[in-house]
Formats: structure tokens, C-alpha cells, sequence
């Protein structure tokens, strides 16, 4: 039977990471998945070590506290379900074709060795997690996004066969021992939009701001993502810091070579998120930051932080040093502009927090 269906998505907000943009393109279709992410991706975390030597190692990155909670933290908004891989191993794409026919986008791991789209293709082994959502069975393609070409995260088409063989021909020992790739080494996982209604919760989102600007981790607010802060010990003993802490760190390990643009870009990423999430105070809780310029002064910090971005592109391309001393002064000020910022906005919310229910 032919047949050719692609499930809905959006454009979400946080690019950076397809833990995340794979989850929000699905989530943000909904009110109830605006209103989850407006009362979460707030505090942020940076794990690095020491040792000027490790650099591009996986010890040094930063990302949202959320992301190890995801996958039990969504339910509300997301059903996910994982099925291991072994099972549809002889039968890939019927699997693929039945899991969209009922609506479920499914999240895999391929081998871009095998994708004629990708730079890897015919020349190195790379099995990155990537987005299913479309089945295309006249042509005998499927729909995917990822990260692909220089990082740029965009939907492909690819054919059966090659398909095919992209997921058979993943083994183990490509996936790094770490347990942040731990995720589908062995599974797949399957998501679909749930009907039930999330409300905000505004004492949520209030205690993760607080945190962003104490500095203080945020995962005992999660379910089960204390697996997320062991040490690795790979080469020295892991430094873990959280919120505001960690802005004007991105810039130094930036310009150190320690870090890679992606991290630079997941704090233009996190003050996108707070403009939106300011948009949906004033216009669904009627949360008024007008008065006191909030929203205004986020939207010139949002557009610092990717002016600060592009500087950082620059250098990466110029090795010059001049502009390697504007740019950790730059992150200084973006430092400085959301302590104040943010410290007014605190202020503002908590005005409308009941803490007697």
C-alpha cells in the first residue's frame, strides 16, 4: 500500500541541541507545550575541568539543566516510549511506516556514513541521534532532521536503502562511553503529542530564576538527573557551574579553544527563550513588564548575546586578538546586564505568587 505522510512540526526555539529542538518542534505545536517551556529552560549549567589540554573533549560543554530530566520531565505534554533496537533490526522501515502511520515521530541513531547528504558520507563513521517524522512510501524516502552540514540543523529526505543500512551498520563502539551519549545506544525512542492540558507554574518558573541568579543547581527540581553530574575523570576532575556563573566562563573557554561555537550559541538560544517566555507572561497571565522596561531590556540582551555570537564566529576564522579581548569583555557585560535585569524581573513575578496554596 503507498502511502506518504509527514507529522507536523514547528520551528522551536532552542536550536542548539536536538535533545531539545526535537522535543519543542513537536511540543511547541500545542498551548500546553508553550506553557511547559515557558515554566522551564531556564538555569543552565557548564561542566569543564582545568587541564588546558582538553579541549573539544565532551568534559567541556554547557547545556540547560533540563536535559537530563527530558525524557521523564515531558510526559505532560509528550508521550515517549523507547523500543530497543534489536527488536526491528531485520524490519526497519515497516517499523518506521507503522510508528508514523499512528502519528509517533521516532528519535534513532544513523550512521551519516551512509547518508549521501552528509559531509561524512563514503569518508568516516558518525552516528549522531537523529529526528524522524515523515514516511514517503511512493518514493521510498524518509524524513529526517539533524545536525548536518557544519551543524546546521535541517530536514533531509533520504531513500530506504541507504536508510537501511545507516541503522544496521551502527555499532556500538562508534558511541562514546560517556553518559551523555548514552541515550539510543540501544533504543529507539518514540514521541507523539499528548492531549493533556499542562498549566504554567509560575512558582516553578520563579524558583528556576532564583537559581539562575544565586548560581545554584537546579536538578533537585527534576526527576532523576543526578546521573547527569558524575565525574568523568577523563583527564581531570569535572568543575561544575550554574547560572549566571556560567556566562562569562562560556567566553573564556571560547577564546581559549576549549569550546565550540554550539555553546556560544546556546546562551543566544536561552535569552530567545526568555523574551518568549516574558511575551507569554504579559499576554496569558497578564503579568504587566512594561512599566519597568523588562521586556525591552531582555530583547537588548537577546540581541547582545547574538551580536556576542557572531563576534565569536569572527574569531574563530581571524585568530585575532583584539577581538578576543572585546569578546570576553562583552561577556562580562552580558553577565552584568542580566544580574540587573533579572533581579528586577524576580521582583515583578513574585508579586503575583501565592505562597499560601
Amino acid at each position: 500500500m503507498k502511502m506518504k505522510k509527514i507529522l507536523k512540526l514547528t520551528n522551536p526555539i532552542i536550536t542548539t541541541i536536538p535533545t531539545h529542538s526535537n522535543f519543542l518542534s513537536i511540543a511547541m505545536l500545542s498551548e500546553s507545550g508553550n506553557a511547559w517551556l515557558c515554566s522551564n529552560y531556564i538555569n543552565i549549567y557548564l561542566r569543564y575541568t582545568n587541564d588546558a589540554n582538553d579541549k573539544w573533549h565532551d568534559s567541556c560543554k554547557a547545556n540547560f539543566v533540563d536535559w537530563g530530566s527530558l525524557d521523564r520531565n515531558y510526559s505532560n505534554v509528550v508521550e515517549s516510549f523507547f523500543v530497543p533496537r534489536f527488536i526491528v533490526q531485520n524490519d526497519i522501515i515497516r517499523f518506521v511506516i507503522n510508528s508514523i502511520e499512528n502519528g509517533y515521530y521516532l528519535i534513532m541513531r544513523l550512521d551519516q556514513y551512509y547518508m549521501p547528504f552528509s559531509a561524512s558520507y563514503l569518508k568516516e563513521h558518525y552516528p549522531p541521534c537523529v529526528f524522524i517524522n515523515g514516511i514517503d512510501c511512493d518514493e521510498d524516502k524518509v524524513y529526517i532532521s539533524a545536525f548536518i552540514d557544519n551543524g546546521k540543523y535541517r530536514t533531509v529526505e533520504i531513500d530506504f536503502s541507504s536508510f537501511k543500512e545507516s541503522f544496521i551498520n551502527v555499532e556500538n563502539e562508534m558511541i562514546p562511553s560517556e553518559p551523555d551519549y548514552q541515550f539510543f545506544r540501544t533504543e529507539i525512542q518514540l514521541l507523539r503529542p499528548q492531549i493533556n492540558k499542562y498549566s504554567f507554574s509560575i512558582k516553578h518558573c520563579l524558583a528556576l530564576l532564583k537559581d539562575f541568579l544565586e548560581c545554584k543547581d537546579s536538578t533537585g527540581r527534576f526527576f532523576n538527573t543526578s546521573y547527569m553530574f558524575e565525574p568523568y575523570n577523563k583527564v581531570s576532575e569535572n568543575i561544575y557551574l550554574y547560572g549566571l556563573d556560567c556566562i562569562n566562563k562560556i567566553g573564556e573557554l571560547f577564546c581559549d579553544g576549549r569550546f565550540g561555537i554550539q555553546n556560544v550559541h546556546l546562551l543566544y538560544d536561552r535569552y530567545r527563550a526568555m523574551t518568549f517566555r516574558l511575551n507569554y507572561l504579559r499576554e496569558n497571565l497578564n503579568i504587566q513588564l512594561d512599566n519597568n522596561d523588562i521586556i525591552c531590556e531582555y530583547k537588548e540582551i537577546e540581541h547582545n548575546a547574538l551580536t556576542l555570537r557572531n563576534m565569536c564566529l569572527k574569531y574563530q576564522l581571524t585568530g585575532k586578538y583584539r577581538e578576543k579581548e572585546k569578546i570576553l569583555v562583552g561577556f562580562e557585560r552580558l553577565k552584568e546586564l542580566e544580574k540587573r535585569t533579572l533581579e528586577n524581573l524576580i521582583l515583578e513575578i513574585d508579586k503575583y505568587v501565592r505562597y499560601d496554596v
